[in-house]
């Protein structure tokens, strides 16, 4: 014995929307192994009491048992999967932000070396003598 018509596409469309957004939505925010070993476990018991009232009643109950047990997979998967990193960092917000790009430097125009200037210097840092302030090292 099956659902009456209204019920069964209205349990079909719950059906399908849960293995919609177990499959191909988005995941959870976090992996929940625990809960989805928990869902699996209790989606395959559903499918074994389906196939048990199958063989021996055959009521409407292992219509919606069957329902229940596809939804707990579908949801098992959901909660199994991981999202990806870099929307797990934006959504949960544990992580570096996503630096905004760097404005584009003004071309600023280099002044040529001044050579004369650099000789001069090192003229006076390499003069005759000894520099102020500067000890000899004896080794010692």
């Amino acid at each position: 014995m099956i659902l009456p018509l209204p019920a069964l596409l209205a349990v079909t469309l719950i059906v399908l929307g849960v293995m919609f957004a177990g499959f191909a939505g988005p995941p959870a925010s976090r992996p929940r192994p625990l809960l989805a070993w928990v869902l699996f476990a209790v989606g395959f018991g559903g499918l074994v009491l389906t196939g048990w009232l199958l063989y021996t009643r055959q009521t409407r109950l292992d219509s919606l048992v069957a329902a229940a047990s596809a939804c707990c997979l579908a949801l098992s998967a959901r909660f199994l999967r991981e999202p990806p990193k870099d929307e797990a960092e934006i959504r949960l917000g544990d992580g570096p932000k996503p630096r905004p790009p760097e404005p584009p430097q003004p071309d600023i125009p280099r002044k040529p070396w001044d050579w004369g200037d650099f000789d001069r210097a090192r003229d006076r840092w390499s003069g005759p003598g000894e520099r102020e302030g500067a000890g000899r090292y004896d080794g010692g």
